[in-house]
């Protein structure tokens, strides 16, 4: 009996040890890795922040270095190095990285907030290195500048005009402030994973393409994919090749409203822009497509409160004047964040300014106090004065489940070439506001929207 106590008491003892040993294997490496993660370097900290602000925009001092790395790696990489250890993953994300400005000896793109007065620039897709720099914003976010995919861009514009010749409609050219909208936002959904129209701070394509100096109307096509993972969870790169092009073009045919943008009949300009990730696991394609018929003033992209823009220009190509148009929308402080790029619409005018004076004006009908429409529109008068026919008709044919207050301040010359008119920003508080200018294209009557700016009144 004392011996099987014995016997007892001896298995229990080694069942303690065992479990003991168990214990100490696993916490072994947590407690290896909790030091290595404390015994990291302030340069080596310095070095993850200055990844994190390269490519997030923000740091994540809060998190564990192995987290830290980890979400830089998934974004350089791929997927992350975990079998390695943690100073040896942040040695190969500095050399990545150091490759990748290497090959991309452009300077970062030029923030959003301090391009107010920009003149326009004559920038090559062939020489990006002409694109200036400018001071970092106020979110120190920045974006690496990676190089254009010249051939596939050209090969693009070549299918497209293609197209476009199939359907009788003009070639487009390259429009060179159009291709910079392009090549700034292709870098930035690269850098931060996406297909989307919205870049820093929010910016849509109508604020990007006024801050470039841009005084067109311009539609934004956003196309691309993200390389493959096989069944290890290795990314097969992107191969790239002259069938790309085509493949995005069938891709588009295949899309009514994105088709209708490349088929617009009054497009005679486009910016294209291919951008690589370093690592080739995504792909993405920028188009702007523009319309641009005048010699328009630049506007700011911002200004306060009740401050006075004026909106003139000189239209070409037979073009004439008939109306400047202004919207609003809200600010959006949330990040607008995509994988797949949705339809961008800006809003519909809510006030039209026009040129009421000689013979586009007819003197007021009353019967009853009731304004008599001359044609069913579904718009408010601002102003005494009723439209001649053909400008009306016009207006009830855009406007046609719209309210749409009609004001004076707009004046054309005889020939509608040139106009001038003064609007004020900012009534209806806070907000992007979108100016329009609509001209009348050659031989027809219904004018069209030939420019399309946003300015943020803060």
């Amino acid at each position: 009996m004392g011996y099987i106590k014995l016997k007892v008491f001896s298995l229990c003892s080694q069942l303690k040890k065992f479990f003991l040993i168990l214990i100490l294997i696993f916490i072994s490496p947590l407690r290896q890795l909790s030091l290595a993660e404390s015994d990291f370097t302030e340069q080596q900290k310095k070095d993850i922040s200055s990844l994190e602000s390269r490519f997030f925009g923000l740091t994540y001092p809060a998190d564990k270095p192995s987290s830290r790395i980890s979400r830089i790696e998934e974004l350089v990489f791929g997927h992350n190095n975990s079998q390695s250890t943690l100073p040896e993953r942040l040695v190969k994300l500095n050399k990545a990285t150091k490759v990748a400005q290497s090959s991309a000896p452009l300077p970062e793109l030029p923030p959003d907030d301090e391009i107010a007065n920009q003149q326009k620039e004559q920038i090559s897709p062939k020489n990006n290195n002409q694109i200036a720099k400018a001071p970092n914003n106020t979110q120190n976010k920045q974006i690496i500048s990676l190089n254009n995919l010249d051939d596939l861009s050209q090969e693009m514009l070549q299918i497209i005009n293609q197209e476009r010749s199939l359907r009788s409609l003009p070639n487009l050219n390259t429009d060179q402030i159009a291709y910079r909208t392009a090549y700034q936002q292709a870098n930035y959904l690269i850098q931060t994973r996406q297909f989307s129209h919205y870049s820093l701070q929010n910016k849509n394509p109508d604020q990007r393409y006024t801050e470039q100096s841009g005084d067109g109307r311009i539609e934004e096509l956003v196309e691309g994919f993200f390389a493959s993972v096989n069944d290890k969870g290795i990314v097969i790169p992107i191969e790239i090749n002259r069938e790309i092009p085509h493949q995005l073009m069938d891709a588009i045919l295949k899309v009514p409203d994105k088709a209708d943008i490349i088929f617009n009949s009054l497009a005679n300009g486009i910016g294209i822009s291919f951008i690589l990730a370093p690592d080739k696991s995504q792909l993405v394609v920028v188009a702007e497509i523009s319309v641009d018929y005048g010699d328009l003033a630049i506007l700011p992209p911002k200004a306060s409160i009740s401050e006075d823009i004026g909106v003139s220009g000189s239209l070409s190509r037979g073009y004439k004047f008939a109306w400047v148009g202004i919207s609003k929308s809200d600010l959006d402080e949330e990040e607008k964040s995509e994988t797949e790029a949705s339809a961008y619409f800006a809003p519909i005018d809510q006030v039209i300014y026009l040129n009421k004076s000689g013979d586009r004006a007819k003197n007021i009908a009353k019967a009853g106090g009731a304004i008599l429409a001359m044609v069913a529109a579904p718009f408010t008068y601002g102003a005494s004065v009723l439209i001649a026919n053909v400008l009306m008709q016009s207006i009830a044919q855009t406007y046609q489940s719209q309210d749409v207050e009609v004001r004076d301040g707009a004046k054309a010359d005889m020939g509608g070439g040139n106009f001038n008119s003064s609007i004020t920003l900012g009534e209806w508080g806070k907000g992007i506001y979108y100016i329009t200018v609509w001209a009348i294209p050659p031989s027809e009557k219904k004018p069209v929207i030939i420019s399309r700016r946003a300015v943020k009144v803060i």
